[in-house]
């Protein structure tokens, strides 16, 4: 009978961390969402006004975050306007991701392209979109 009990309550245990950990992730992907709207809202207001240095400034910042690795920004030419990494200042921007991952319309997070996790941002102008963000972070240990 003690042996049910336990096993009962392992069981139980188990379900509410997962729960727990199923909640966390939900909470956390709705902040990352946020912070990509914040995001997209201060990208295209200084796109508009074609103030890249500024952009330029965000991006180094956001990089400064623990475990982010990388920000880039990309035209909707595909053309890589910002990059954090500076030894990608050549690279197109097509050439860091695949044209599904620039296509997307909504802010996206994606857990496995090539190795890392991104935060892809597009990035709406009045009628279109005008250029996508995407930030890419390294990938938690289990």
């Amino acid at each position: 009978m003690e042996s049910d009990t336990a096993k009962k309550l392992e069981n139980e245990r188990v379900l509410i961390t997962q729960q727990a950990r199923e909640y966390a992730d939900l909470q956390y992907t709705k902040e990352e969402e946020r912070f990509g709207q914040v995001l997209s809202w201060a990208v295209r207001g200084e796109l508009i006004r074609h103030n890249i240095d500024q952009i330029d400034q965000y991006l180094s910042e956001i990089v400064k975050m623990k475990d982010t690795e990388r920000v880039v920004l990309i035209g909707d030419d595909g053309q890589l306007l910002v990059s954090t990494d500076k030894r990608l200042e050549e690279t197109k921007g097509v050439e860091l991701y695949p044209k599904e991952i620039l296509d997307l319309q909504k802010i996206t997070i994606k857990s496995d392209v090539d190795g890392k996790k991104i935060l892809v941002v597009p990035v709406m102008g009045l009628n279109k979109k005008i250029a996508t963000v995407v930030v890419s972070y390294k990938q938690p240990k289990f």
